[in-house]
């Protein structure tokens, strides 16, 4: 799988559930889905591969295993991001991320951020997309998940296009390629296809002596100035920050963050540690809509996780 040779990988995956099954091994027969599953992704049948993920998260919920549920979460989400389903992407990344984070997996945490700004930007929000790669880029710098970092590039080059930040993009996709090569991978075919259509459009906006100029910039980043100019590039995209609010009454609203007497509920509900299911089954609302809030909290307060959403309510004394 690791070195690109999927039909084998299926192969074997195929044989080790039939194996697991017979052996009445439940956990090795739903990894088994899973990793099939994510054979599918990468080979971009994603129908069959939503398939089997929501059979592998069903039977992870079934186990009970908190670590494998939250990774079952995160890869469909990933499937939903790739079919153009970003609310429930939305939902299942809102479950997923603070079961990562309470289980101290940043790598991983740092990758579902990547899929959520991939959602977010695909339903219109670069500023708060832009965001997310900055929080998503911290978490796997910190691990080392450089190859990860350079899809989070990819990721920021396509926001650059979409604004008509034109040679930001195409030295960013450069600095991507580069990376990718010194670490000796490659694209899968999915999303390999996506990258050869950024950058055709890249190259289409600026004149060819323009484009290959500012390729051979890009390309020549280290990685420790590639990751200074993600932050950069990111927070150019989010703009100035709105100032703190100052409270006249601390159950009215300022416009200074302009949230509901709804989301400063939900917020907090949130400092108090509250999950998604404890927040709805609080003010008697579907889960569905406590996510919608808490996306809602997060895009108006410009951050990119329930820690900082938090993390700002008790600045601003939200409590």
């Amino acid at each position: 799988y690791f070195r690109g040779k999927l039909d084998d990988a299926q192969r074997y995956w195929e044989e080790s559930g039939r194996i697991f099954a017979s052996l009445g091994d439940e956990m090795g027969e739903t990894l088994s889905i899973g990793n099939l599953g994510a054979v599918a992704a990468e080979q971009g049948d994603f129908d069959r591969a939503e398939r089997l993920q929501r059979q592998a998260l069903a039977l992870q919920r079934r186990l009970g295993n908190a670590p494998n549920i939250a990774l079952a979460l995160v890869n469909l989400a990933d499937i939903s991001q790739h079919l153009g389903d970003y609310t429930l992407a939305n939902d299942l990344l809102a479950e997923a991320i603070p079961m990562l984070r309470d289980l101290g997996f940043k790598g991983q945490e740092g990758i579902s951020l990547n899929t959520l700004a991939a959602a977010t930007f695909g339903q219109g929000d670069s500023r708060r997309a832009a965001a997310i790669v900055l929080e998503s880029v911290r978490l796997l710098t910190e691990v080392g998940d450089r190859l990860s970092v350079a899809g989070n590039t990819d990721l920021l080059a396509k926001i650059c296009a979409k604004i008509g930040e034109y040679e930001t993009g195409i030295e960013l996709t450069a600095a991507a390629a580069a990376l990718r090569k010194q670490l000796g991978s490659a694209p899968n075919p999915v999303n390999q296809t996506e990258i050869e259509r950024i950058e055709e459009t890249l190259r289409q906006a600026v004149t060819e002596d323009a484009f290959q100029r500012h390729w051979q910039a890009g390309a020549g980043l280290d990685f420790d100035t590639l990751v200074r100019r993600i932050g950069v590039v990111a927070r150019h995209i989010i703009g100035p920050r709105q100032p703190q609010p100052v409270f006249a009454e601390p159950d009215v609203p300022e416009p200074a963050h302009n949230l509901t007497n709804r989301e400063l509920e939900v917020l907090r509900l949130l400092t108090e540690g509250r999950s998604t299911r404890d927040i709805s089954d609080t003010l008697y609302i579907s889960p569905r809509t406590t996510t919608t809030h808490v996306n809602n909290i997060l895009g108006k307060l410009e951050v990119s996780s329930r820690a900082a959403a938090v993390a700002w309510a008790m600045r601003a004394g939200v409590m």
